[in-house]
């Protein structure tokens, strides 16, 4: 498995959504029991996502804003995700190729920036992980799709 996420990450242009669980919360007896014989049973837990490109991986967190590290095999570690809380892989989508260079997708998310910002912006239910990989996964694979119809991009502004 090792192998795989090696050769996903040496290709710049492949976009891979990250998917890790969340931990039950640990502050309430009653959520916890909900998280754990409930919600992840049904497969409906919590979950924290990422979005991999050009060897680095982007997320948002509370507390953190938008982050870019280095890949790093994503089962062979866990993900921090602010507040120190820590979540573990579950699983990974490749959810396509871009052509974008690396000053491209900077350029992304310095315009990402703007509308998820730092701590502040974070919203557990309007503003969160999984709208801020919508949002990069959207701009960076639409791009791909309006060039490939060799019209005008589709998606002109974002968000």
């Amino acid at each position: 498995m090792s192998s795989f996420f090696a050769s996903v990450s040496s290709s710049p242009n492949v976009v891979t959504l990250r998917i890790y669980s969340l931990p039950p919360p640990s502050t309430s007896p009653f959520l916890s029991f909900l998280h754990r014989r409930i919600l992840t049973p049904t497969g409906m837990g919590a979950y924290h996502t990422s979005l991999d490109v050009g060897g680095y991986s982007y997320t948002f967190a509370a507390g953190g804003g938008i982050v870019k590290t280095k890949f790093v095999d994503p089962t062979t570690t866990s993900d921090v995700i602010g507040a120190g809380e820590t979540a573990v892989f579950h699983s990974s989508v490749v959810l396509g190729e871009t052509e974008m260079t690396g000053s491209e997708v900077t350029a992304v998310i310095a315009r990402l920036r703007s509308k998820f910002g730092r701590d502040g912006h974070y919203h557990l239910l309007n503003r969160n992980c999984n709208h801020f990989t919508q949002t990069f996964a959207t701009a960076l694979l639409l791009q791909e799709c309006s060039k490939m119809k060799g019209g005008v991009y589709v998606l002109k502004t974002y968000p």
